[in-house]
């Protein structure tokens, strides 16, 4: 999906028994085999895959019953896995149960339940239960081995430097003129200047960025630390004297929580693939400022046509060119040299944590 909230979610039968589908999307059966379904013998085979933009789901499960002569008997065989892709990790849970019945009556019945989680540590844990006429007996285990040292983690990068390039980027660089506002005028398509950004004198500034997200904390950048640790960066609009910060309003960019927080397995099952978060800001049109000596030198050049049908054609009249003196003395006061961008200074953008 894509918009607000942007999802990328691949399903086939199906999720995982604990993660928290996209809302809005619709609650899908898994896919399901009858290979059998008579009176007395019922075989059903079902099974799932779904993949995410961190995790990698699937599993299956087998019925079975039988029925004949006053006895019934009744088995299940399944498992779920969860392949979470950065960092790697993986758990695995298996079910199994056998019930054998006289006229309903249970006579014997063996059921597990386990889970395997790893790597580094490996955990593996379960539960058996036996059932036998009037006598039940159930056993438990839970163990833990391999080195319980995690892997050694990639170079810490400096996102602080990292979002300063992005920003500091021209094509992250746009401005719009506000709806609320009439154009005006009808600017044509130009190449875009070699270096700076051609806007609108009414136009409003938007810097955007999707290294990690501003204004929140940050552990981590994918799997790499963050030189200096726990960072918020933030990012603020000044002139070049360093003056009062100018007004400005947060843009939201799709941002994968877990690539920038330390989050338990069941908090990102809980999580939507992205969520909304900083990521860049808005600069209104009243505090931006303009470079005086920045500028498109092109001729203005004015034709009179007169329309007259009582008249017979006349010759054209040859063309009058708009000197430099006369409109450097003129620009002044049209729209572009009364737009507020004109009457302040240049601005800076800082980025600090």
């Amino acid at each position: 999906g894509w918009g607000r909230q942007p999802q990328f979610v691949l399903a086939i039968g199906g999720f995982h028994p604990r993660f928290a589908a996209p809302p809005g999307l619709p609650v899908l059966k898994r896919l399901a085999l009858q290979l059998a379904d008579g009176a007395s013998l019922q075989l059903r085979c079902q099974a799932y895959l779904a993949v995410t933009s961190n995790t990698v789901q699937f599993g299956a499960r087998v019925d079975l019953h039988a029925a004949g002569g006053g006895f019934s008997f009744d088995g299940l065989l399944g498992f779920d896995a969860l392949i979470q892709l950065a960092p790697l990790a993986f758990e695995v849970d298996v079910g199994a149960a056998l019930a054998l019945r006289y006229r309903g009556r249970l006579l014997m019945g063996i059921s597990f339940k386990g889970r395997l989680a790893g790597p580094t540590p490996w955990h593996v844990e379960g539960k058996a239960k036996i059932k036998l006429l009037f006598f039940s007996v159930s056993v438990s285990f839970s163990r833990t081995f391999g080195s319980k040292v995690p892997p050694p983690l990639p170079a810490a990068v400096d996102v602080v430097g990292l979002i300063a390039a992005a920003l500091a980027d021209r094509r992250n660089w746009s401005g719009t003129v506000p709806r609320r506002s009439a154009p005006v005028v009808t600017i044509r398509e130009t190449p875009p200047p070699a270096h700076g950004l051609r806007v609108h004198p009414w136009a409003e500034l938007t810097m955007r960025e999707r290294i990690a997200p501003l204004n929140r904390r940050l552990t981590k950048l994918g799997t790499a630390p963050i030189i200096g640790g726990p960072t918020t960066v933030t990012v603020t609009v000044t002139d070049r004297a360093g003056a009062q910060p100018w007004r400005t309003t947060p843009v939201h960019e799709p941002f994968a929580l877990a690539q920038y927080e330390d989050l338990r397995e069941d908090q990102q099952l809980a999580q939507p693939a992205f969520a909304a978060l900083d990521g860049g800001l808005t600069v209104a049109a009243d505090d931006l400022a303009v470079d005086d000596e920045a500028g498109l030198a092109a001729p203005i050049a004015y034709e009179t046509v007169v329309i007259d049908p009582t008249r017979p054609p006349e010759r054209p009249k040859p063309g009058y060119v708009l000197s430099a003196a006369v409109l450097e003395r003129v620009a002044r006061f049209g729209a572009a040299g009364q737009a507020p961008a004109r009457k302040r200074r240049q601005m800076r953008t800082a980025v600090t944590m």
